[in-house]
């Protein structure tokens, strides 16, 4: 009895220091794990923006910035009398101002609502429009401020991914009814004639975007927003390579519209 009682004493303590050998693997390998996790959530952190963080309604002095709605799209505006979208938001155009969804985002939550005249431009290629517009009561907004400078051709070289602080505004339908802000840091507009929309870039976007002025820091108009890897509402990360600027979202330069169009030339001689 002796015996088997010292057996079962040693047997015990065999156990018990493998459960502690276990236990301290386990941490390792947890620890490990985290590290791991978060060393690959930062290096995609900076690549499609945290929605809590980064993608933000716009505040009261961002009001003014010239971002406007357009159907189930977005826009930018040119004057106060033009619009610059992507040519896939005016589908059903006419209906627009029917149903109450052409406006620009006013402060105090004020939303000065506007027609379509016509379509004075458009690109199906490079997925761009400029649209005539009228006032709703021939009112234009208090204060309205509309793209005063653009980026020019040659400005931004090609093929080289550029770190500069921007930001994409909209009205993406996943935060209805606030317009939005989606701040980035990389883009990058590359040479290949068979990519259709050459400028990528880092700022989160979903549907309803798509139009959406993409403006430096200065408010100077880089592009709009044409498209992206991702389905409603995932501005997220998985998915997207921070070293292959093509699984980015994706937009049309001004530059591009800028050779084609004869508004852009005249207003931007």
């Amino acid at each position: 009895f002796q015996r088997f009682s010292k057996n079962m004493f040693y047997l015990n303590k065999i156990i018990e220091l493998s459960e502690i050998k276990w236990r301290k693997k386990m941490k390792i390998l947890k620890i490990m794990s985290l590290f791991i996790f978060v060393a690959g959530f930062a290096a995609r952190a900076d690549l499609y923006v945290d929605d809590e963080f980064q993608r933000t309604v716009m505040t009261e002095e961002e009001r003014h910035l010239p971002a406007v709605q357009v159907g189930r799209g977005s826009g930018v505006l040119l004057s106060d009398s033009l619009v610059l979208t992507a040519s896939h938001a005016t589908k059903n155009w006419q209906s627009y101002s029917m149903n109450g969804s052409t406006f620009f985002f006013g402060p105090n939550n004020a939303r000065y609502y506007f027609k379509i005249e016509s379509i004075l431009e458009e690109n199906l290629d490079l997925d761009y429009a400029i649209l005539k517009i009228n006032w709703q009561n021939q009112i234009v907004p208090p204060g309205l401020q509309w793209v005063k400078k653009i980026i020019m051709p040659n400005t931004l070289e090609l093929d080289k991914v550029h770190s500069l602080e921007f930001f994409a505004l909209g009205a993406p339908w996943d935060k209805i009814p606030n317009p939005m802000r989606s701040k980035g840091g990389k883009l990058v507009i590359l040479s290949d004639k068979n990519t259709r929309f050459p400028l990528f870039f880092n700022a989160g976007v979903v549907g309803g975007n798509s139009g959406g002025p993409i403006l430096a820091s200065d408010c100077a108009l880089l592009g709009i927003v044409n498209g992206g890897p991702h389905s409603l509402g995932e501005t997220g990360f998985d998915g997207n390579d921070p070293n292959n600027p093509k699984s980015w979202n994706w937009g049309t330069p001004i530059t591009s519209i800028y050779m084609v169009s004869p508004i852009l030339k005249e207003l931007f001689p």
